[in-house]
């Protein structure tokens, strides 16, 4: 046993398992890209996968690297074709379960389940502008119950029952926040 450990060992070690390299090029649908070899700049690893085990479920997350950065790629010996292992520099990260795309993450944004609901809440504008309209509200409401036409024969409102509507309660964070989710 011990010697079928060594003699892999060896095995292992005399193999070009890993290579260090640079991003030519990426297939996003296809989770493959490209890579120079940096010890040989003639050699260039084509259909180099995103992922170690081909999905065919299209489910995981996949880091996308960005062209020109530096990868280290590693060998698969049961297809001969090598996958990344490492990456220097990230373009996008994309989870996706049951191959519908949950999150996407790039630079510039964030996007949760395909980006169908719109764009997220800044709670602190919502928060300001809910006040302002609940502050309106309330005014015009204290208005009318305090309103009282007036009339050459005596005031309109007489018989009139005064309003018990109450004043909406001015909004907090806390009535509108998911506190597990946070951006």
């Amino acid at each position: 046993m011990i010697e079928l450990l060594r003699n892999e060992l060896k095995r292992f070690a005399t193999q070009n398992v890993f290579q260090i390299g640079f991003v030519v090029s990426v297939d996003k649908p296809k989770a493959l890209c490209k890579v120079k070899l940096l010890e040989n700049e003639a050699v260039v690893l084509e259909n180099v996968r995103l992922q170690a085990i081909d999905n065919e479920q299209d489910n995981g997350i996949l880091f996308f690297p960005k062209i020109e950065s530096s990868v280290i790629v590693a060998k698969l010996d049961y297809v001969d074709s090598y996958f990344v292992a490492m990456l220097s520099e990230v373009e996008e990260v994309s989870w996706k379960l049951d191959g519908v795309e949950r999150l996407k993450i790039t630079e510039n944004e964030i996007v949760f389940n395909e980006g169908n609901k719109g764009a997220m809440v800044e709670i602190g504008k919502l928060k300001s502008r809910l006040n302002a309209i609940e502050q309106a509200f309330n005014e015009l409401l204290n208005h009318y119950k305090t309103h009282n036409h007036a009339h050459p024969q005596g005031p309109t409102t007489g018989f009139l029952v005064s309003s018990t509507q109450a004043n909406i309660a001015i909004t907090n964070i806390a009535d509108l926040e998911n506190p597990n989710i946070k951006q």
